[in-house]
């Protein structure tokens, strides 16, 4: 063996049982797999959990919203400047809350068709 196969075959002999055990200390620690566990399927995950919580507060909170709006309005009075004003602000406040519920949960429509490619 000439000097440079030797220093090769040392270099190799010295780093690939560290480079094995640094890959088994990852395997065992869960940091690397190769069983399908990728960043995107964790994503995918994460996606889902928060579409589940934002749409889990999203019902409620327009439910407040339209309650809120109702009792604006029907508490608004009979006539004059500020009763119209309330009104005006109920039916605001009611309609915001409509709106803002169905686009949080067209959102959905949105995450599932990019769930799809991850």
């Amino acid at each position: 063996m000439n000097g440079r196969t030797t220093k090769t075959a040392i270099i190799m002999t010295a780093v690939m049982p560290v480079a094995m055990s640094l890959t088994a200390t990852a395997l065992a620690a869960g940091n690397l797999s190769f069983t399908g566990n990728t960043v995107f399927s964790q994503f995918s995950t994460l996606i889902s959990d928060a579409q589940r919580m934002i749409i889990g507060v999203s019902t409620p909170a327009a439910g407040i919203g339209v309650g809120v709006g109702a009792l604006m309005k029907k508490f608004a009075g009979m006539s004059g400047a500020e009763a119209q004003q309330k009104m005006t602000m109920g039916n605001k406040i009611i309609t915001s809350s409509i709106v803002g519920w169905a686009a949080i949960n067209g959102l959905t429509l949105i995450l599932s068709t990019v769930r799809n490619y991850l």
